[in-house]
């Protein structure tokens, strides 16, 4: 099975993770890759079959909805992540991708592995639902009209 993960930039964690793959014989699986311009970054994840987000386990990440999840949605990819609360819901409920609950590594690597298993209509579909809800929830003219609509009904 050939699964290629990329990991993007210069975090001050990336040694360490280099190190860690090397040591468990993954270099073949996962590469990591130098930061890249901002204006590239959409072009680069585009190219990808899935996104992976994944937090730690934290109180605040219970409550918030990282501004990464946006952007990832409007990609219109499949998210396997690693999250709880408020994302993690989202993503399940409107099946948006593969959750496993923050520091579940073992389903977020099974999770990585069903996924490349599931059909490519499959992985179109939650695609798609990621874009849809990208478009209804998070682009820029639809949150200003449905505050509008807030207002006019006070």
């Amino acid at each position: 099975m050939n699964i290629q993960i990329n990991i993007i930039g210069d975090g001050k964690e990336k040694q360490r993770l280099i190190n860690k793959v090397h040591q468990k014989g993954l270099s073949e699986i996962i590469l990591f890759r130098n930061s890249v311009p901002l204006e590239k970054i959409s072009e680069f994840l585009h190219e990808g079959n899935a996104l992976i987000l994944a937090l730690k386990k934290a109180e605040i990440f219970e409550y918030t909805i990282p501004g990464k999840l946006q952007s990832y949605l409007a990609i219109g990819l499949p998210i396997v992540s690693m999250l709880s609360g408020e994302s993690a819901q989202i993503i399940e409920e409107n099946q948006l991708g593969l959750n496993a609950t923050s520091g579940d590594y073992k389903r977020l690597a099974d999770n990585i592995i069903k996924l490349k298993k599931m059909k490519k209509v499959e992985r179109d579909m939650m695609g798609k639902k990621c874009k849809e809800f990208a478009i209804k929830y998070y682009k820029r003219d639809n949150i200003i009209n449905n505050f509008i609509n807030e207002i006019n009904l006070l």
